[in-house]
């Protein structure tokens, strides 16, 4: 009720075509089994009230905003595995992807009377939202993004997340519950008055902006560059450039991508040929001295670059070295690839 309301609000705004929205996890009951219960049953339990009166109290305001909650059918069941799946379609598929699914897994839940802990049912929406099937399979039965999830719960948690729906604009105002058009507006105003100019997307469709959640480099238009490496252990490669370096995980497993500032790390494990690589073989550095390419990595502050990643176990090879032009040093990745870290000098 409150994704309906909401998006109907911010269509009726001044700002419908210039506000993104994004659904993020968070659960009102962590503790809810996984297995699934009917929905009466479940609320009268919780909260101890009378099924009828509540099943009105919530009839009433579902109708307000046009939805149908069919009691005989609906269920209840933890949403955690549903909300990985969310996470992945937002990441790997883009909002669109993730919006159609969040209809779907309400309709499931509330009229279908599915159940969204299901993995199987769950791959089965995702697919009907434009999502793989397959994909979605293999990602619900391993452990990819779970660690993630929960750090987003804790994020949540942290801001004061307390209620759903709760909207969060510009990552600093937060809005809970049900709110009118007006509140939104005034809301809306708010942001729009106080948020720094937006930097406009380059030639290849890549904003120089900071981005407020990691995204795939899949891009519409144009091209993005990403850098791809080759790891002897991915998930460790992985954490290395999410932990030390700063970067968020887009995708888990093989490949893992991760962006890192303005671009993407792509990492995988080495092999043979393939039909369209005939004749290469992809390994890791056999001679970590010796290289014929490297990521260079741009800062502002190459000093307090180097303290905050050594403090978090980066291995540099000197402390900064000034060149006059430009200030460097070199870092290792776990597999041997040869990172320069560089701030120009200007006069």
């Amino acid at each position: 009720m409150g994704s309906a309301g909401s998006a109907a609000r911010l269509r009726s705004s001044p700002w419908a075509d210039g506000v993104e929205v994004g659904f993020r996890p968070y659960q009102l009951d962590p503790e809810a089994p996984p297995v699934a219960v009917p929905l009466g049953e479940y609320l009268e339990k919780r909260f101890g009230r009378s099924g009828d009166g509540m099943h009105r109290q919530v009839d009433a305001a579902a109708e307000a905003e046009g939805i149908s909650i069919a009691w005989d059918r609906a269920l209840s069941a933890n949403t955690r595995t549903a909300h990985r799946l969310l996470r992945l379609a937002g990441l790997e598929y883009g909002p669109d992807v993730q919006h159609a699914l969040v209809e779907r897994l309400f309709d499931l839940r509330f009229t279908r009377g599915g159940n969204i802990a299901d993995p199987e049912q769950l791959a089965d929406e995702g697919a009907a939202a434009g999502m793989g099937r397959e994909r979605a399979q293999t990602y619900l039965a391993s452990e990819d993004g779970v660690r993630e999830l929960e750090a987003e719960f804790e994020k949540a948690r942290e801001i004061g997340v307390r209620a759903v729906p709760t909207f969060v604009f510009d990552g600093k105002w937060v809005v809970q519950g049900a709110q009118s058009k007006e509140k939104f507006l005034e809301v809306l105003v708010e942001v729009a008055r106080t948020a720094p100019p937006i930097v406009a997307a380059d030639s290849a469709g890549a904003g120089q902006g900071d981005n407020p959640m990691p995204e795939a480099p899949n891009p519409n238009e144009g091209i993005r560059l990403t850098h791809f490496i080759v790891s002897d252990d991915v998930e460790r490669s992985r954490s290395f450039y999410t932990d030390v370096l700063g970067g968020e995980t887009v995708r888990e497993g093989e490949p893992s991508i991760v962006q890192l500032a303005n671009s993407w790390i792509i990492i995988n494990v080495g092999g043979g040929p393939t039909v369209d690589k005939p004749d290469v073989i992809l390994e890791t550095p056999p001679d970590p001295n010796r290289a014929s390419s490297f990521l260079n990595i741009r800062v502002a502050d190459i000093q307090a670059v180097y303290e905050e990643w050594r403090s978090r176990g980066a291995e540099f090879i000197t402390p900064p070295k000034d060149l006059g032009e430009e200030i460097r040093c070199y870092i290792r990745d776990p597999d041997g690839h040869l990172i320069e870290v560089g701030q120009t000098v200007r006069a």
